[in-house]
């Protein structure tokens, strides 16, 4: 497998590397979400922010020519976010973005439902649907005009795993179904990290919020305690996965991951 780094605008002062203790890390753009998109005649990756914090309310754009990098650039479109934000399943609880599926028509935005209500409660999981319309138009420089009606939720009542609650990380189509990793981790908000116990990974019916998900387990049917991040399934062997597994930790390179998924 050969990868290819794509090089995103630097923060401020050319920083690149976005944490506390550098005290940067309130510039994170935190591009959580990746969906590709036919758009002018050629295919573009849009990698949009998760939303957390005004800061995180961009989208990172990379324009495709064959199989080389024409362009680069990011976008801000906090009406975007103001509007999903506004979606009546996250109005009272934090935004966190973490995954972005294009069915042609429309994104669905998936909410990670690991930060707080404003009662002090859990934020729930919710699938966003947003007319792809409009948000080309916004990227473009349109108006961004979001109309509470464009957006939709449906809640999604993932169980806990081992008595820890799950919460989307991801979200891809294949096969004609829609796929979702999410994770147990005891986050005490929407920004900050905490103890990992185990990611899921499932399909969703994302109209009704029904579906089917199964821990990722090694060998011999351990729960692993990987924070399961990003999800795409093998073109050649639609029984295969590819996971990447986040560390939380700038000293050490997240792990790609092969499973199989048993459908």
């Amino acid at each position: 497998m050969c990868v290819e780094a794509v090089e995103l605008p630097a923060g401020h002062g050319g920083a690149r590397l976005f944490d506390d203790a550098r005290g940067t890390k309130a510039q994170k753009l935190d591009l959580e979400s990746l969906v590709s998109v036919r758009h002018r005649g050629r295919d573009v990756l849009f990698a949009f922010g998760s939303g957390s914090t005004p800061a995180r309310e961009s989208v990172a754009i990379v324009t495709l020519a064959g199989d080389e990098v024409a362009e680069v650039a990011l976008a801000a479109i906090p009406a975007l976010y103001s509007a999903l934000r506004r979606a009546p399943s996250v109005a009272d609880a934090e935004l966190n973005i973490e995954g972005v599926t294009n069915d042609g028509s429309a994104l669905r935005f998936f909410q990670r439902g690991n930060g707080r209500r404003r009662d002090g409660g859990r934020a729930p999981n919710a699938i966003l649907p947003v007319s792809l319309a409009r948000v080309l138009d916004a990227i473009n420089g349109g108006p961004g005009e979001f109309l509470v009606s464009d957006v939709g939720g449906t809640s999604c009542g993932l169980e806990s795993l081992d008595g820890h609650a799950v919460s989307f990380t991801d979200a891809t189509i294949a096969s004609g179904r829609t796929w979702f990793l999410a994770t147990a981790e005891d986050s005490p908000d929407a920004v900050r990290d905490g103890d990992v116990y185990g990611s899921v990974v499932g399909w969703i019916d994302c109209e009704t919020g029904v579906g089917e998900w199964l821990p990722i387990v090694d060998s011999a049917g351990k729960i692993l305690a990987l924070k399961a991040e990003g999800i795409a399934f093998d073109p050649h062997e639609r029984s295969t996965a590819w996971i990447v597994c986040d560390p939380d930790d700038a000293s050490r390179p997240a792990d790609l991951c092969r499973i199989r998924v048993e459908a």
